[in-house]
Order: C-alpha cells, then sequence, then structure tokens
C-alpha cells in the first residue's frame, strides 16, 4: 500500500477510536500515522494536528501544544486559512486546559485579529463554539465562599481581576473596548488583570 495512503488511513483510524472514546489506542495510532507521514509535505500537518488531537483527549496538554505549534509554524500551514484556525483554536483549548487563561484568550485573539480565518469552514465553526463554551466554563461568575475570609481588599481585587476577565470576554480581540466596559483605560484593565488596585 502506498505510504499516503497508509498514512492517512491511520489518521482515520484515530480519529474513530477517538470518537469512540479509546483515547489511548487513539493516540498509538495518531502516532503510528505521524511516524508515516512526518516528511510528507502537507499530509504531515493533518499529522501532526491529529496527534494534537489525540493528546488533548488523553490530557496531554503540553504534548498537544508542541504538535499544534509544529503544525501552525510549518510553511505550508500558512498559505491555509483553516489550517491556521484549527491550529489557534486547539491552542486556545490546550492553554485553557492547562490553566493559563491569559495565554489561552492572546491565542484566541490572535484568531479574531486576523479575521476570523476559516470561519466559513463547518468544523472551525464548531470548534470556535466549543472554545467558547470552554471559556465560559472557565469564568464562572463572581462569588464569595460563605467560609472565606471576607477581608475587603482582598476580595476587591477579586472582583476587579473578574470584572476585567469579563470585559475581555466580552470584547475579546479589543482591549480599548473592554477598558470602556469597566469604565477605565486599557492600564487599569491590565492593573486588574494582575490583581493590582491601581
Amino acid at each position: 500500500m502506498e505510504r499516503r495512503t497508509l498514512c492517512n488511513a491511520s489518521i482515520i483510524e484515530s480519529r474513530i477510536l477517538r470518537e469512540r472514546g479509546d483515547y489511548l489506542a487513539a493516540l498509538v495510532e495518531a502516532e503510528k500515522a505521524s511516524g508515516i507521514g512526518s516528511r510528507m509535505g502537507f499530509t504531515r500537518i493533518d499529522c501532526w494536528i491529529n496527534l494534537g488531537e489525540a493528546h488533548y483527549h488523553c490530557g496531554s496538554y503540553d504534548a498537544a501544544i508542541r504538535c499544534f505549534e509544529r503544525a501552525r509554524g510549518d510553511e505550508r500551514a500558512q498559505s491555509n486559512p483553516k489550517v491556521l484556525a484549527v491550529c489557534d483554536l486547539h491552542l486556545t483549548r490546550c492553554f485553557l486546559a492547562n490553566g493559563n487563561e491569559s495565554r489561552a484568550l492572546e491565542q484566541f485573539n490572535l484568531w479574531q485579529a486576523t479575521g476570523r480565518r476559516g470561519s466559513d469552514n463547518t468544523f472551525v465553526r464548531e470548534l470556535k463554539t466549543e472554545v467558547e463554551e470552554t471559556f465560559k466554563r472557565a469564568h464562572p461568575p463572581f462569588i464569595v465562599g460563605g467560609e472565606e475570609e471576607l477581608r475587603s481588599d482582598e476580595r476587591l481585587l477579586d472582583f476587579k481581576q473578574w470584572m476585567a476577565k469579563t470585559a475581555l470576554q466580552r470584547k475579546p480581540g479589543d482591549r480599548a473596548e473592554a477598558a470602556k466596559l469597566i469604565g477605565h483605560d486599557p492600564k487599569t484593565l491590565d492593573n486588574w488583570l494582575r490583581r493590582n488596585g491601581k
């Protein structure tokens, strides 16, 4: 069997296994595909994206980030809006899963700032919706628990940080507009994000 066909078959098998919830078997198949296709022009990008997806579903977020960054940085990816969009959105998900909300927001804003490339693709639109839902879950409403110490200076810093994050979510990619939502300038917005009350 021709190597490109064998590689594509492994990519498809990996995705089928992932859909069935067999994430470890999907990772093994994705690694197999990557081993076959890593030197094959555009096919290697598909291999790296598929491998990143498999790592993501196994909870290996750092490995997934490396795969998506490698795919995104490939010279052949630069002329393909869908590939760039998929990589940006997957990277956003990985940063969120790793607890790095600011890096996730930066990556998501990069995609938005470049004209939301790839948005005409159904898969990209679905991935974008999933990422937005993940952002919402990662950034719940501001609540002070009944057992927490009620020191006003600490709670005010928490609240200001929450407001700044919420403003950035509502105006992604536009710090000036986000700052207007909180009634201050972008410098204050940045201070609040760092829990500096000034």
